[in-house]
């Protein structure tokens, strides 16, 4: 299978409720990064774009995302024209309202040292898009969404969540949805009329 599944646990050992972010931060860079190449789609509500821009695109400006809460499940994906492959995540909808399209190319001049001429993206999703604990819970909520969870006194915290891989067509236009459940997974193509499916065996679902 090419459907791997990850499950982690949080817990709180202190006799206090405490204030948390519980993000994950896949981070793609060259070849697959690459500015007009790569392309993103995801189950978001609403995304922050410059304007004119494309949320879908890898541009080197950041943007975040907020996920759809009608469904249990939300889902990443990205794929570069250059190569047939590709990358998902599939991840509960509760407790992970937020995604973060953390983006940086050669072009910025403006970011830490480290990062300088660097060519990345990275898909940050979780219960915040802020930078730091205290700047979340400062801010509380965006949209009416909180920006961070809570932690209760010796309490713990357990997230599930799929990583995939998929061969694609030429001429890939990108995903419209990704669903799972009897087994599989299945990825269905943007673009409507004559979109293509994929399907994945995925035992963990």
């Amino acid at each position: 299978e090419t459907v791997a599944h990850v499950a982690e646990t949080a817990q709180n050992l202190m006799g206090i409720d405490r204030p948390h972010q519980w993000n994950q931060h896949v981070t793609f860079g060259p070849p697959f990064a690459e500015v007009g190449r790569m392309w993103a789609d995801a189950s978001i509500e609403t995304a922050t774009v410059p304007e004119g821009g494309d949320w879908r695109a890898f541009t080197g400006t950041t943007s975040p995302w907020q996920m759809q809460r009608s469904k249990p499940r939300n889902w990443v994906t990205a794929y570069n024209e250059n190569f047939r492959v590709l990358f998902g995540q599939i991840f509960d909808a509760e407790q992970n309202p937020w995604l973060l399209d953390w983006q940086t190319d050669r072009q910025m001049d403006t970011i830490p040292t480290p990062l300088r001429g660097a060519v990345a993206r990275g898909f940050c999703w979780g219960d915040s898009i802020s930078s730091s604990i205290k700047s979340a819970v400062a801010q509380g909520e965006t949209d009416g969404i909180p920006t961070f969870s809570w932690i209760g006194p010796h309490a713990k915290r357990t997230q599930d969540y799929a990583i995939f891989l998929a061969e694609i067509p030429e001429g890939w236009r990108g995903t419209a949805e990704v669903e799972a459940g009897s087994g599989r997974v299945v990825i269905t193509e943007r673009g409507g009329a004559g979109a293509r499916t994929l399907t994945l065996q995925a035992s963990g679902f």
